[in-house]
């Protein structure tokens, strides 16, 4: 907190605090669709960025050449759906001398896109967590400008009227391979100071779902026939 009020002042930080962010749970059943594409779109991604890796001759790259080949895949499949997006590189920047730097390779390069009103950014887990906003426009994107100051709807509204008025964060989707397994989190950073702290939430795999409630299901209809041929 020490170092967080030598950065911004006491009022500055209440506003942080006291933005209207969902929780991300809240947003997967609206954002259910695009969740259940974004897994198919990183399976076919896996599938294909294996095919190019093995075509690799130099191994030494792998490590850098993988997750541009799955960013690659993932978007070229979302294209494929009808769903609109663009690869970004947030190291595009420019500094107060006004040097422009050129976008390099980077790892941590992402998607970007609108879905439903929400604007989200797709980027590889970094150390278990965000990337850091090395750039001031991944700084800003953390950071929600457009939150700062909003108050959430007053008792009293109207529907129209609340939602001409509703604002919507920001979203981060990260991914991981664990067990050779894409998994998702969604994380909704409330400022750039506070990336490292921003909370990152399982999105659930409805492949990986549905085989559970079957095979839960499955459980159920045998203990029943066990049940009755001991009963019998």
């Amino acid at each position: 907190m020490k170092k967080l009020q030598t950065l911004m002042t006491q009022d500055d930080f209440q506003l942080i605090a006291n933005k209207p962010l969902p929780p991300a749970e809240e947003l997967f059943v609206p954002l259910n669709r695009f969740h259940s594409i974004l897994y198919d779109a990183f399976g076919y991604s896996l599938v294909r960025s294996q095919e190019a890796l093995r075509k690799t001759h130099n191994k030494k790259s792998t490590k850098w050449f993988r997750p541009q080949a799955i960013r690659f895949y993932v978007h070229d499949f979302m294209s494929q759906k009808g769903i609109k997006a663009q690869l970004v590189d947030d190291n595009d920047d420019t500094e107060g001398d006004g040097v422009i730097y050129k976008p390099r390779v980077s790892a941590n390069n992402g998607i970007a896109g609108n879905i439903n009103g929400y604007q989200y950014r797709i980027l590889k887990i970094f150390n278990g967590g965000l990337p850091p906003p090395v750039s001031k426009i991944r700084k800003e994107y953390y950071s929600q400008p457009h939150l700062k100051g909003y108050n959430p709807m007053l008792p009293g509204l109207s529907d129209v009227t609340a939602k001409n008025i509703t604002l919507k964060a920001n979203l981060i989707y990260l991914w991981d391979i664990v067990d050779k397994h894409i998994i998702l989190y969604l994380a909704i950073p409330k400022h750039h100071l506070l990336y490292s702290t921003t909370a990152l939430t399982l999105i659930p795999n409805p492949i990986t779902t549905m085989k559970q409630a079957i095979m839960e299901e499955g459980d159920v209809e045998t203990q029943h026939i066990t049940q009755v041929e001991k009963a019998v």
